[in-house]
């Protein structure tokens, strides 16, 4: 069989040596750890990865496999090139990351305006061309009261920069980009992930999930799924049922995957759930008087909770009320369609894959606030 440019011997034994395969319910999960590609795959897929360790070379895989399963090479030929194909598309035989979309050079901050927030010895400067997303994120990082930390003495800052450009934000990490040019929302949310993986403690953080998380006797159950699904509606639903308030929009999981690490920024509710009676019910007894909501009952920033599961909610006021078993493998595949990534330190998926095999991971579907509560809160106890 021809050897693919892009896949000889010398290139997959390279990308191999970064590639772990770990199963999930049903399914192995094949992760990259230096692209960042993932891709799914079944039994025959495992095996192919398997064969490739041994002996990185396609043809001669065609040969171990074939003879593995007592079947004629050319039975085998097709379905090897075939996934090998489209593993090639998907990046899985990549040595580093591919370049970011609409990636702009750093150069340094122009007129811009400059914060810096600590949490013990960690601490970040940020630097940003835009003042009105600065004054954004204060308002989002205000409840934890890290602008106020006076700087930490321990490690060197990270330093993020900010800068405009006609198509939107270039964000960049020590002058390092850690994407492409972006619009406000997501320039924002990759900031707020950025400054909880380094007041967080990157060392400590395995993924990151576009979830939010509440607590209730050390116990922290996570909501998660795409903009709009009703993640922080639930949230501020269950501070008015006793919870305390672990993270909005950004979750990061520990390196056991056991955790989460706590990061409370002010929840991001959309307009339409703050309408809706018994979450304006919450709001007005969380309310500082002035219009601003912030849950008193909050987990300190950067500590650990115990993982209780992760609930992917769904607020259908013409739907029926329930709460399904969600498989592992539909979980991580809903996470990564959402913006959940896995650490660029630890930059291992087993962590996360341990916290969605070991713990519930549930569809909620409810029109019924009351039901929706009970639900979470027998979750705490599982």
């Amino acid at each position: 069989m021809p050897q693919r440019a892009d896949t000889t011997p010398a290139d997959l034994a390279e990308a191999l040596s970064q590639v772990e395969s770990l199963p999930l319910g049903d399914t192995v999960i094949v992760h990259n750890r230096a692209s960042g590609a993932m891709v799914a795959t079944n039994a025959f897929g495992a095996m192919l990865i398997d064969h490739l360790r041994a002996t990185p070379d396609a043809e001669a895989a065609v040969g171990t496999i074939a003879a593995a399963l007592d079947l004629p090479a050319g039975d085998v030929r097709g379905a090897v090139e075939g996934t090998m194909a489209r593993w090639v598309s998907d990046g899985l035989f990549l040595t580093a990351l591919r370049p970011f979309p609409m990636a702009v050079p750093h150069r340094p901050v122009e007129a811009g305006v400059t914060r810096s927030l600590a949490l013990g010895d960690r601490a970040v400067i940020l630097h940003s061309e835009d003042a009105a997303l600065v004054d954004d994120l204060d308002r989002a990082l205000a409840p934890m009261g890290l602008a106020t930390v006076a700087g930490a003495a321990g490690e060197a800052p990270v330093r993020l920069d900010v800068i405009e450009e006609d198509e939107g934000y270039g964000v960049f990490r020590h002058g390092a980009p850690i994407w492409g040019v972006a619009g406000y929302e997501l320039t924002r949310f990759h900031l707020l992930r950025e400054i909880m993986d380094a007041l967080c403690g990157p060392e400590r953080v395995s993924a990151h999930l576009h979830a939010s998380a509440m607590s209730v006797k050390g116990a922290g159950l996570v909501f998660a799924g795409a903009s709009g699904s009703g993640k922080s509606t639930l949230a501020t639903l269950l501070l008015g049922a006793g919870a305390a308030q672990a993270a909005d929009d950004h979750v990061a999981i520990d390196i056991t995957g056991e955790a989460l690490l706590a990061f409370p920024t002010r929840p991001n509710l959309k307009p339409g759930a703050s309408q809706l009676p018994q979450v304006r019910a919450v709001i007005a007894a969380e309310g500082d008087g002035q219009g601003a909501f912030v849950p008193r009952a909050r987990v300190p920033v950067g500590t650990g909770v115990r993982l209780a599961g992760l609930v992917f909610p769904r607020y259908a006021p013409d739907g029926d009320n329930a709460l399904t078993p969600l498989a592992p493998d539909a979980a991580l595949r809903e996470l990564i369609q959402t913006g959940s990534r896995v650490s660029r330190n630890t930059r291992s998926i087993a962590p996360l894959l341990h916290a969605l095999s070991a713990h519930p991971t549930c569809r909620l579907t409810y029109r019924d606030t009351d039901f929706a509560i009970a639900q979470c809160l027998s979750l705490f106890d599982s």
